[in-house]
């Protein structure tokens, strides 16, 4: 369970920013939407809002970055390699070096892991655990020097093996240390995608699809969108664009690759079932259609999605998407949001986190006041982030209440995070 995020000096964020899936409201508001352990309790969705170019992607480009350098960072394809790390440029003062910290859950202990790095190496890391209430480091590192403690007996004699450019724990993983195997395990199952780039999980969801234990899931979840889909039929091949010859336009093999297929001569093609009515409504038979021909884009970005949230409810995961609404209907994006809030459809506590500009969220039937945040950029040009459970409304008028229209005083601008628009009509004009 992904409890918090933090980062600083990283490309829009400049001073240090905490996203949080604390809650701080009371657990009697709206129960169904926490996650309640023995020790510890969470929150099992976020909606992140905010004007185009605030910084929600940035945030969640930072908890895509955390990831991929942890896991990857130790691998001998990254020898010598500079860290992809860009920090905030906009600024006289310019500091060379990013820092990350998260805190999460696995096997009911709290974690709490960071790194402060530069592109070339990295200069702190730290590792904390707790099994109880009190906290305990099992690793510290700065420059150099890195100090194990006698809980992390795993890391011993591993702090020459580390490369300036590689992170202690991902290479106390890959001697199979169990402590730093679970931490690596959890950052594997906490997954970023972008809601804009939807073919990129066409493949993985229709594979998902062609298991006969998840199809049911699927056509359920078509259905309780609204898709009219009864079934689809999930065809694979071996046409490999790496066969077509040579002369073949290049434009083609991108389509083909597009549309389902890979350099590794696997094709997969969908076709989708619908019923089929006679002049009196009455169901005569059914009819096949071409997936990528004849469903709406829609459609298919829900199809693309339906593979990483299954999988996400399936296992108990962390699902972060940029952009979610793009080419849905609110309604959809609705449909997604109570999935993951229900106890039962969610059994085993998978969290999501996303970002949008679907205002129709913003009420007290989909989320608590705490699960909805805000990303504004200050005079500075730099991203700050912020709670509505934590936002203090203008003019001394306190925080904000539960029976108020939060939809329409964000519009409003009440709370921030919006486009503040000059006169467009006046500079056509001119």
């Amino acid at each position: 369970m992904l409890l918090s995020f933090s980062v600083s000096n990283y490309r829009s964020v400049k001073d240090a920013i905490t996203f949080s899936m604390e809650p701080i409201l009371p657990k009697s508001n709206k129960d169904e939407n926490l996650i309640i352990t023995d020790r510890y309790v969470g929150l099992k969705s976020a909606v992140i809002y905010g004007a185009n170019a605030s910084g929600k992607s940035n945030l969640i480009s930072a908890m895509k970055f955390v990831k991929d350098f942890v896991l990857g960072s130790a691998t001998d394809s990254n020898v010598g390699n500079n860290i992809n790390v860009e920090p905030f440029l906009l600024s006289s003062d310019i500091n060379p070096s990013s820092t990350f910290e998260i805190v999460f859950t696995a096997d009911d202990t709290r974690y709490r892991y960071g790194f402060t790095c530069d592109t070339e190496q990295v200069l702190k890391e730290w590792c904390f655990e707790a099994k109880k209430r009190a906290e305990y480091p099992l690793f510290l590192r700065e420059a150099d020097e890195i100090n194990v403690e006698n809980r992390f007996k795993e890391g011993n004699g591993l702090e020459l093996k580390t490369r300036n450019n590689a992170l202690f724990l991902s290479v106390v993983s890959q001697f199979n240390g169990s402590v730093s195997g679970i931490i690596t395990n959890w950052f594997r199952q906490f997954n970023t995608i972008s809601g804009l780039g939807d073919e990129d999980y066409f493949r993985y969801s229709a594979k998902q699809y062609a298991k006969p234990e998840n199809k049911p899931m699927v056509l359920a979840l078509l259905k309780a969108a609204d898709m009219d889909i009864v079934d689809l039929d999930v065809t694979h091949s071996s046409l490999d664009p790496r066969d077509l010859p040579k002369d073949f336009p290049e434009e083609l093999k991108k389509l083909i690759v597009k549309s389902g297929g890979n350099a590794k001569g696997e094709m997969i093609s969908i076709r989708s079932k619908h019923e089929k009515f006679d002049e009196n409504l009455k169901l005569v038979g059914h009819a096949y259609l071409d997936y990528h021909a004849n469903e709406s884009k829609g459609t298919q970005k829900f199809f693309s999605l339906s593979g990483p949230i299954l999988n996400t409810i399936k296992y108990g995961k962390v699902l972060i998407i940029d952009e979610l609404d793009a080419r849905l209907h609110p309604k959809l994006t609705q449909v997604i949001v109570n999935i993951f809030n229900s106890t039962k459809s969610n059994p085993h506590n998978a969290q999501l986190i996303f970002a949008t500009h679907d205002t129709n969220l913003i009420n007290r039937k989909s989320f608590r006041r705490d699960q909805i945040w805000f990303a504004e950029k200050d005079q500075g040009r730099a991203t700050d982030i912020y709670s509505l459970a934590e936002y203090n409304l203008p003019d001394k008028k306190g925080k904000v209440r539960e029976d108020q229209s939060w939809e329409k005083d964000y519009i409003k601008g009440r709370y921030g995070a919006i486009p503040y628009l000059g006169d467009f009509s006046a500079l056509i004009a001119d």
